[in-house]
């Protein structure tokens, strides 16, 4: 259902005027559970303050006004032609109303005032119904429609295709709907959206940029890229197809990039009217963390004790985890392993604004005796050629490093703005992989960057899509 234009007409309803109009056949020629429908709906819209006329004798319902829904056996009612020509109810209809008769071949002309034949769905939409349904085949049980699931539905803002698309089991094949599929009622004018935008500003590259509105009202609801003016300035539509579209949804999140203030737009819209809002982000520089380790390796029958530390301007706060369920939050601290294993360290370094993790992996052996010489690691850091390039979904970076250290690996654009983060952590010496599978990116080249160390190393890499 995210899929359905909801997007009017909205008819005004006067709810102390309009009538809904159910005419039952005392003679029900065979179908005793539609007749008895006609009351259900009747009693079901009812309850709900509506005005309902449900006649069950054998007077054929003509004449009424401010008609808003309509549904009666037609031509197949026993007593119609004792109070008017082909069923013609002869209603006044409102704006919105629909309608439903139980009569097999009332879709069959839209030809209004046939002189022979059964009543047709043509007579109520000439009369002014805004939307009616009829079936043209046989056998009829199974194409008549369930009003009392039909005004449920449309009374309770379902426009007139949903409405008859859950309570007409067939639709489209023995049954027709005429009448604009978008029709709604509504019985208030709701107010124009007003909604609030929630920012999380400051924030420094490399963490995570959220953004939500609140207070949103019904309709429709989107994030761009940008401050309103360079929005509007993009032309229409105001939906994903728009330039600068990020998002159908009252929440946006990114990592941010680009240090300075960067503008967001969000739309929140409905029949009454549009508001944009802008939110401006100011994106701090990244943290810079200085991270060693004593020892990636270590030895039960040694001293199996590491040295951590984490340093970097203004920091307030540590957050160790040392992967075997002890933790710290001192500058440097030291932690002795007790069993072997391979433990993931991760720290979190703050400042109260920015925030950097780092990783780091420990080996715990039982005794060095018997170790195998490592192969030899490479010389220096090498950032090779991705592979498939050009590719268009998914492409592998390989790269080397001659020793244990902190690796940063990006993909920026041609102004050098950052795309994405593949890796932010220290890594082992030897070959490493990266996968990249860009999404909502348009084709072009982009710059691979790596960080390791001292080193920084560029390669291009071709998206084509």
């Amino acid at each position: 259902f995210s899929l359905i234009d909801r997007s009017g007409p909205f008819t005004l309803v006067n709810k102390d005027s309009a009538l809904y109009v159910f005419d039952r056949d005392p003679r029900p020629i065979q179908l005793v559970p539609y007749d008895s429908n006609l009351s259900i709906a009747g009693d079901m819209l009812a309850a709900r303050g509506w005005n309902v006329l449900v006649n069950s004798d054998s007077v054929f319902i003509t004449g009424q006004r401010n008609v808003l829904g309509y549904a009666s056996w037609g031509s197949n009612d026993h007593y119609d032609h004792h109070y008017t020509t082909k069923a013609r109810p002869m209603n006044h209809w409102l704006p919105g109303s629909i309608a439903e008769t139980y009569v097999s071949t009332s879709a069959r002309n839209f030809t209004p005032g046939q002189t022979g034949g059964q009543s047709r769905i043509a007579d109520l939409i000439a009369e002014g119904c805004t939307g009616a349904s009829g079936y043209v085949f046989e056998p009829y049980s199974v194409a008549l429609t369930w009003v009392n699931q039909l005004y449920d539905r449309y009374t309770r803002g379902y426009n007139l295709a949903e409405s008859f698309y859950m309570s007409n089991p067939t639709i489209s094949w023995m049954a027709t709907i005429v009448g604009d599929p978008k029709t709604s009622i509504i019985t208030e004018i709701p107010p124009a959206p007003q909604p609030v935008v929630l920012v999380s500003s400051p924030v420094c590259e490399g963490n995570q940029l959220q953004l939500i509105a609140e207070q949103t009202s019904a309709g429709w609801s989107h994030w761009f890229r940008g401050d309103s003016s360079t929005v509007l300035a993009a032309g229409v539509p105001l939906d994903h197809h728009h330039p600068l579209w990020l998002s159908a949804d009252t929440g946006w999140s990114e990592i941010a990039s680009g240090v300075g203030t960067n503008s967001y737009t969000f739309l929140n819209e409905n029949f009454v009217g549009r508001t944009l809002v802008q939110a401006e982000v100011e994106i701090l520089p990244e943290m810079v963390v200085t991270y060693t380790a004593s020892a990636d390796t270590v030895y039960l029958d040694q001293d199996p004790r590491v040295l951590f530390s984490a340093s970097t301007a203004g920091a307030v706060s540590w957050e160790w985890d040392f992967g075997d369920g002890d933790s710290s939050s001192d500058p440097a601290p030291a932690h002795r392993y007790s069993q072997t294993g391979t433990y993931i360290v991760s720290v979190n370094v703050s400042n109260g604004t920015c925030f950097k993790i780092i990783r780091d992996t420990i080996e715990v052996l039982d005794t060095q005796v018997g170790v195998e010489h490592r192969i030899a690691a490479p010389l220096a850091v090498t950032l090779d050629a991705n592979y498939p390039n050009p590719f268009t979904a998914s492409t592998t970076i390989p790269f080397h490093l001659p020793a244990r250290a902190h690796v940063r690996l990006t993909v920026v654009d041609a102004l050098g703005r950052t795309i994405t983060t593949l890796i932010n952590e220290v890594m082992p010496q030897g070959t490493h992989h990266a996968d990249w599978m860009p999404q909502q990116l348009q084709s072009g080249t982009y710059l691979c960057v790596i960080e390791a160390g001292t080193t920084r190393l560029t390669r291009r890499v071709t998206l084509m899509k």
